[in-house]
């Protein structure tokens, strides 16, 4: 059985010591794209996000079906838990060939560990990071985190993709090689999974983490989702992993 706050002490202690590896989360959004599956715009779940898509298999998505066939022992998939959304979960199992201990929570940053995350963000992080990130980012000051480098990505991310896959994969490639053992800290939505299977392809001997919405009130200065919120169903939630 996994534990919920044991699994994230797990990843924040790998993280601390500067251990390479690949972290890359899928959830809703990504299998969506994967299975071809339309987002309209109105979708509340990736409205406040930016991105919508249509009822086709998109570039990014063929790019992310092809990101779950790493079966290197450093790296880690955090995927919807089954008593969450049995469905997605099986159809990421199915193709995902790594032993469970590579599997974790996709909530594993959120929810009932979102203050522990939040508290490690700006308490325990003291080394510069790589950013990819939304561009409302770059407008603010960002202190107690310091970074080294900060790519930025529009809301719409599937169309973005689409248009310049080739563009961001060379931009990616940049930062592959001037980085050697450093914390990416990577936040794009559906692309986050991409943009970590192309960096680690390029290059395995960083820490490349989907830290997804909960750098929101870092980035965007704001608490975005209910989860953030005390009082909220979502906040204190330890979300369990159960197959029955």
């Amino acid at each position: 059985m996994k534990s919920f706050t044991q699994d994230f002490q797990r990843f924040k202690d790998k993280i601390l010591s500067g251990e390479n590896f690949a972290y890359a989360r899928y959830a809703d959004g990504e299998v969506r794209m994967m299975r071809g599956l339309a987002v309209p715009h109105d979708t509340q779940a990736f409205a406040m996000d930016g991105w919508s898509c249509e009822g086709r298999l998109y570039r990014l998505g063929q790019v992310l079906l092809e990101s779950i066939a790493h079966t290197e022992p450093d790296y880690f998939y955090a995927i919807t838990s089954p008593n969450q959304n049995y469905d997605e979960y099986r159809f990421l199992r199915d193709r995902i060939r790594v032993p469970e201990d590579n599997i974790t929570f996709a909530d594993l940053w959120i929810n009932g560990n979102y203050e522990r995350f939040r508290a490690f963000l700006f308490e325990e992080i003291r080394e510069p990071v790589v950013l990819i990130a939304s561009e409302d980012g770059a407008k603010r000051d960002l202190h107690p985190l310091r970074f080294t480098d900060y790519l930025t990505i529009p809301p719409r991310c599937p169309d973005f993709y689409e248009e310049h896959a080739d563009e961001i994969v060379e931009t990616l490639r940049g930062l592959a090689h001037d980085y050697r053992d450093t914390l990416f800290l990577i936040s794009a939505g559906p692309m986050s999974e991409a943009i970590i299977h192309h960096l680690y392809g390029m290059n395995p001997r960083n820490r490349y983490i989907d830290v997804g919405s909960a750098i929101d009130e870092l980035v965007h200065g704001k608490k975005t989702r209910p989860y953030m919120l005390p009082g909220s169903p979502y906040h204190g939630q330890i979300v369990e992993w159960t197959l029955g």
